[in-house]
């Protein structure tokens, strides 16, 4: 499996990448993208997982981690995300879309099209829609009251953020925050960054700013079906659970913003 794992991405990337990127293999799991200077770091699980350290790598070009089961079973939303690191997705302006609320149905629709963890249920479903279409999904929590001061507050989260498959809304972002901060009177605001594929450089352009170290994410794999089974489900599971690998994921970095 590792050897089609790694064919199929470089088959992929060869279709995707024009003639001014170049594709250079760095050893059978890491490729580099030259002039984007990005690093694809490749976790196909049957390896020792000390052969996939970077920490030798220029820590200034971006590393993007990808995965085994979801390259094979999410493909066209990881190629998505490398075109719009590449510039490659085509770009819609937010000052062009309108700033909507949408169905909850809706909005797992979306995900499950758009986003690599799927849907989430929440109430607070909004999206920013050009020409009819939906091309910018966020999905928040409902206010919890925080006690971790001295006077009471009520914090959201941004539970997930999500453009339609190779395309970017430029200032997308920025516009669905500025919104929601304002329809609900929004004083504190919190999420998770994914650093398999990002930095969160967005985010802190806005006023977010880090919470602590970054966290991994552990999860068991079955390697035939090539499913992932969450840590609190794999409790629950009575039978095959020596054929499941152990895995821990990059990491998630949690971000706030603090409008007191």
């Amino acid at each position: 499996m590792n050897k089609i794992f790694l064919t199929d991405i470089k088959k992929t990337l060869g279709s995707l990448i024009p003639v001014d990127f170049n594709l250079i293999e760095i050893n059978s799991y890491v490729l580099f993208i030259k002039q984007a200077e990005i690093y694809l770091i490749l976790h196909p699980y049957y390896l020792d997982q000390k052969q996939l350290d970077i920490t030798s790598f220029d820590q200034q070009k971006k590393c993007i981690h990808i995965y085994q089961d979801q390259w094979f079973n999410q493909k066209d939303i990881i190629v998505s995300r490398i075109k719009n690191l590449l510039g490659l997705s085509q770009k819609i302006a937010a000052r062009l879309c309108t700033f909507e609320k949408i169905t909850k149905p809706n909005a797992a629709s979306f995900f499950a099209e758009n986003h690599l963890l799927g849907p989430c249920h929440v109430s607070n479903n909004y999206g920013l829609v050009y020409k009819g279409n939906l091309v910018l999904v966020a999905s928040f929590s409902k206010s919890r009251v925080m006690i971790d001061g001295q006077v009471y507050y009520r914090s959201y989260e941004l539970v997930r953020l999500a453009s339609l498959k190779n395309f970017i809304v430029v200032g997308g972002m920025h516009k669905i925050l500025q919104n929601f901060i304002k329809l609900k009177n929004v004083v504190h605001l919190m999420t998770y960054i994914d650093l398999n594929f990002g930095d969160g450089k967005s985010f802190e352009k806005f006023g977010f700013k880090k919470i602590g170290s970054a966290q991994l994410q552990g999860f068991y794999l079955n390697p035939i079906k090539q499913e992932r089974i969450t840590v609190k489900n794999y409790q629950l599971i009575d039978t095959l659970k020596t054929e499941l690998i152990h895995i821990e994921e990059y990491s998630t970095q949690k971000m706030i913003l603090d409008l007191r």
